[in-house]
């Protein structure tokens, strides 16, 4: 098919055009008025490569179309009143029209009206069509400069309706031509038509004797005979002599009969006897003959036809190069073509042939593109047969003539077939109709939610449309960028990025076709995004022994947290701490179950704790799913303001909680354990400054005392445990100020008398009155601080000078800061002066991690260097022997990615694979855990213990 109208130009046209309609159905004859010429050049064009070769059917299709171009004669007059003059050397800008294409068009124009005396005229109306097309033009490229949707109503408002007179169109057509590339066009359009017409008559388009004939008789099958004889007395082969030697001629390769019939290549017919004195010429119907017409062509007619269309390609060939207006659409000289061997001959005034199969001539939809719910026409033509059949549905027709059908949206392509009989046999013809995609929905969402969307968060785009078998290419096109949607069977979806998901966003959802060809869009935005709230949140994934050894991949945990923060509108601040504790990361039993989970909750109170940087954080400890419903266990932190311990399915419910915080200030932190006859085991405390949670649930009779120097209650805090029962952890944030000398841990007057009774005490303090009961444990604030000093790094050990000003007790620890947070990690002693650190420990590492030592004497603390030192040398993957229980240990293993590393545990010559080993209670030999992911692997050795000689157990007593 011949390129006349550039497609994308054009269906940016329609699509306005139609958008505007949809608007305002009063601009209807406006937009037509404006698409009628481009629709008659379309329609041309569709035939007009066939009607250049040896299509006599589509000549006629051709020439039909261009006659009623007649109606544009207006703006061929309005041509022909203006002095253009030449268009100057330079190249007309691409637009709606292709300026080779129409060359074409009028070449096939031609061609069609030459066969019935008319061909000037056909190709002038041609040319008034393509100059009725400056509505369209100059609207196509007000809009490739930014023409509005509220300008282009303009207008359309001020253009003629469609059923104006023809002097008003020329009328309304003139006033385009103020506009200089419009009145370019003209002069280009001019200047090829005058090439046209130079060349009119030197084209010899057939090879057909000019021969009056008759057929006797006028039907038959494939196979019998049937005469042709020549009714005229003009001869084209001695047309001065008597007598008919045109039917020797065609005994011979001079010349030949030819039977056509629609749509399918002319046949010759076998010549069995030719009688020039009374032009008789009996001939044998060919094979797969069909209703049609028969014709007598030359050899040297083809020939000279040939010669001529040849011509036509160099001379336009060389135009295309010298010739401006076509520097941007050429002629594409290949669509004419040679005739074949043998041409069909014109129909007009050839002899119809009704015999042989029938002929289909037309069996077409019309319009063979509908939307769902529209009708379209089923439209035929058929010669020589004696029934007709329409499939599916064995409906009886006669031709020619026409079916109303309403397409529905099951289906993309409707095939319908047309069941042509005679007498002598049987032909089937199809006709196709395309159904266009539809968006049905469209729908914009951020996991789960509609409006307002998060600012900064991925926006989830879904598209379904109809039929749902059409092979769509969805896409969504936004001002700079297009994103390709992925999907079949009706339903596509992608993703628009965070960054491109901020207030004001707009766009469109095109459907389009494998060919690029957009049947449907549907614009969306400007939409309403507000501010993500953040929310940090810090997580364990504990090993669960319960059948088995289980434990969430920390992919499994990044994604669920992640999907679970989109769905809340969440911008998820995620943290994993580098040291914990063996005890705070292994549990026996099912984690959905209230006693494991309670313990999970305890431990995880406690590692929060530990962690002052993030104290604002949610801390969640993730379990694997044990049952379809999952489980969540939700409490207030003291040291944070939320605890959970849920599996990935459950998250969601937890990002819905709005945890309260208390602000920030100074504090003591005290951990430790509340054990059966009223003891409290403390671990290390330190005065931080840092924010607290709401507090646990069990209320336990206990409560913070801060105590100035003069013994007096400065201040009260209620102490509160995750566990109802002892043994429990207890965690406290105690506020405290400069005036501040000691907290105690009292018994409220209840639990007093347990105590009393406990501990067989009686009252301190009998100077005070009245007498006070004697404290849990009591936290004074000692006299100097610790200090650390010369901390060095040569990327293996770490070393530090540690002194107290006072020569108080201390602990210390290493430090390690990750994604901006500094989390504690390994302990040490406090006569310790050097680590070799257990890098695999550590991982994964990250870029930026730091290192630093900090020490506390249980109330002032000390960090050298503050800054940290960089520290690179961290592995990918995290390996620690994990001690469950006598005898029994567990790898913990992070390769920061879907999980499937390899853990091979090594004892001597013994070598185990598996993330659990059991051995004996007590390890004679190291114990060795090899960890690989791809090319990465780290070892972790767990030493056996060694005996202490008499040197080293009065070492430890002196020195602790």
């Amino acid at each position: 098919m011949i390129t006349v109208l550039n497609p994308a130009p054009f269906q940016r046209l329609v699509r306005r055009l139609d958008a505007a309609v949809r608007a305002d159905a009063s601009l209807a004859p406006a937009a037509s008025r404006v698409l009628a010429p481009l629709r008659l050049l379309a329609a041309l064009g569709r035939d007009a490569e066939a009607a250049l070769g040896d299509d006599q059917t589509a000549v006629e299709r051709v020439r039909l179309l261009a006659a009623s171009g007649n109606g544009h004669a207006g703006s061929l007059g309005l041509l022909h009143g203006l002095e253009l003059g030449s268009p100057p050397p330079a190249p007309l800008a691409p637009g709606l029209v292709h300026a080779g294409g129409l060359v074409l068009v009028a070449l096939a124009a031609d061609r069609a009206g030459r066969q019935i005396g008319i061909g000037r005229a056909l190709v002038d109306n041609v040319l008034g069509v393509a100059l009725s097309a400056a509505p369209a033009e100059a609207i196509n490229r007000a809009l490739s400069t930014g023409l509005s949707d509220e300008g282009l109503v303009g207008v359309l408002g001020g253009l003629i309706p469609q059923e104006a007179a023809d002097s008003r169109l020329a009328g309304t057509v003139a006033v385009f031509l103020a506009d200089p590339e419009e009145r370019h066009r003209w002069r280009c359009l001019q200047s090829l038509f005058e090439q046209i017409g130079d060349e009119s008559e030197a084209v010899a388009w057939e090879a057909t004797a000019p021969l009056s004939l008759v057929l006797e008789p006028a039907g038959g099958c494939p196979g019998e005979a049937l005469t042709l004889r020549v009714a005229s007395a003009h001869d084209p082969i001695e047309p001065s002599g008597t007598g008919f030697p045109i039917a020797s001629a065609l005994t011979s390769s001079a010349g030949a009969v030819v039977f056509a019939s629609s749509g399918r290549p002319a046949l010759t017919a076998p010549v069995t006897s030719a009688d020039p004195g009374t032009g008789r010429v009996v001939v044998r119907i060919p094979p797969d003959a069909r209703s049609g017409w028969v014709g007598v062509v030359l050899a040297a007619a083809r020939e000279a036809s040939n010669k001529a269309r040849s011509a036509l390609r160099a001379r336009w060939r060389r135009l295309n190069k010298g010739t401006p207006c076509l520097a941007s659409a050429p002629v594409p000289v290949e669509a004419i073509v040679d005739l074949p061997d043998p041409p069909s001959p014109p129909r007009p005034g050839a002899p119809r042939f009704e015999g042989g199969l029938p002929s289909i001539v037309t069996f077409a939809a019309e319009p063979a593109v509908v939307d769902a719910g529209e009708s379209f026409e089923l439209r035929w033509q058929v010669e020589g047969a004696e029934s007709l059949e329409i499939r599916p549905g064995s409906r009886t027709v006669e031709s020619p003539g026409s079916l109303s059908v309403t397409a529905t949206d099951q289906r993309r392509t409707l095939v319908y077939s047309l069941v042509a009989t005679s007498s002598c046999d049987a032909v089937t013809g199809t006709a196709e109709v395309r159904v266009r995609a539809r968006i049905r929905d469209l729908d914009l969402s951020q996991s789960g939610r509609g409006a307002p969307y998060v600012a900064g968060q991925p926006l989830e785009v879904r598209v379904s449309y109809t039929p749902a078998d059409a092979p769509m290419q969805a896409a969504v096109e936004l001002e700079e960028t297009t994103i390709a949607l992925a999907g079949d069977g009706g339903t596509c979806s992608g993703e628009i990025p965070p960054e491109l998901a901020l207030q004001g966003l707009r766009g469109r959802v095109t459907l389009a076709t494998d060919a690029g060809e957009i049947e449907d869009e549907r614009a969306f935005g400007p939409l309403t995004f507000v501010q993500a709230r953040s929310r940090r949140v810090a997580l364990l994934r504990p090993a669960v022994f319960a059948d088995g050894f289980q434990r969430v991949t920390s992919s499994e945990a990044r994604d669920a947290i992640s999907g679970a923060g989109r769905r809340a509108g969440l911008a998820v601040e995620l943290h994993e701490p580098v040291w914990v504790e063996d005890q705070d990361l292994a549990f026996e039993g099912d984690p959905g179950g209230a006693p494991t989970a309670t313990a999970i909750l305890e431990r995880l109170g406690v590692v929060a704790a530990r962690h002052p940087d993030l104290a604002g954080a949610c801390w969640v400890a993730l379990v694997p799913s044990t049952s379809e419903a999952g489980a969540m266990f939700v409490s207030p932190g003291d040291a944070t303001p939320l605890l959970a311990v849920c599996t990935p399915d459950r998250l969601s419910e937890v990002f819905a909680a709005e945890p309260q915080e208390a602000g920030a200030t100074t504090r003591l932190r005290i951990t430790g354990t509340l054990l059966d006859g009223a003891i409290f085991s403390p671990d290390t405390s330190v005065v931080e400054v840092r924010g607290a949670g709401p507090g646990t649930g069990n209320d336990i009779g206990l409560t913070a005392c801060v105590l100035d120097a003069r013994n007096q209650v400065q201040a009260q805090l209620p102490l509160r445990t995750v566990r109802n029962g002892l043994p429990a952890a207890l965690v406290a944030l105690v506020p405290v100020s400069p005036q501040t000398t000691a907290v105690e841990l009292r018994a409220d007057s209840d639990a007093a008398m347990e105590l009393r009774r406990a501990l067989r005490l009686r009252a301190i303090g009998a100077d005070l009155e009245p007498p006070i009961e004697p404290p849990l444990a009591r936290f004074e604030r000692p006299e100097g601080e610790p200090r650390i000093t010369n901390v060095r790094w040569d990327g293996s050990t770490l070393r530090w000078k540690f002194s107290h000003s006072r020569g108080g007790a201390s602990a210390l620890w290493v430090e390690i800061r990750r994604n901006g947070v500094w989390l504690p990690g390994i302990p040490l002693g406090e006569c310790q002066t050097a680590i070799e650190l257990p890098l695999q420990r550590l991982g994964p590492g990250q870029e930026g991690d730091r290192v630093r030592v900090a020490a506390s004497d249980g109330w002032h603390s000390a960090v050298e260097p503050p800054e940290g030192i960089p520290i690179s040398e961290i592995p990918s993957i995290r390996t620690v022997v994990r001690r469950l229980a006598p005898g029994r240990f567990w790898a913990d293993v992070d390769g920061g990615g879907e999980g499937g590393e390899e853990v091979v545990w090594r004892q001597g010559g013994d070598t185990t694979a598996g993330p659990v080993l059991e051995t004996a209670d007590e390890l004679a030999l190291d114990l060795s855990l090899e960890a690989r992911v791809g090319d990465s692997s780290a070892v972790d050795v767990l030493p056996a213990p060694k005996p202490l000689d008499r040197g080293r157990r009065r070492r430890l007593a002196t020195h602790g």
